[in-house]
């Protein structure tokens, strides 16, 4: 029997996906298992929604990036708001 979701007022795709099944990387496979609501951005409470299988891995789907790179992008974006340059 596949597993559902039922949606709560402001549950977004990538919460979802996080909450669900541990990764916001399942959020397109989470989307494509429930097109009929593709046009939601953010869900009103009691939409009942198809989960992926989380046993298959999202990863393959995803581009790769070192976690070093992440956390250079994430101090650069630090050092610029303590500059100034982003508010």
């Amino acid at each position: 029997m596949p597993k559902t979701y039922t949606t709560i007022q402001g549950d977004m795709w990538d919460s979802i996906a996080y909450s669900q099944l541990g990764d916001v990387a399942y959020t397109d496979q989470l989307m494509n298992l429930n097109q009929q609501y593709r046009e939601y951005y953010t869900f009103p409470a009691g939409i009942v929604l198809h989960l992926p299988d989380a046993a298959e891995s999202p990863a393959d789907t995803r581009p790769y990036r070192p976690r070093h790179q992440l956390f250079k992008v994430g101090c650069a974006g630090l050092r610029y708001r303590n500059q100034g340059v982003l508010h």
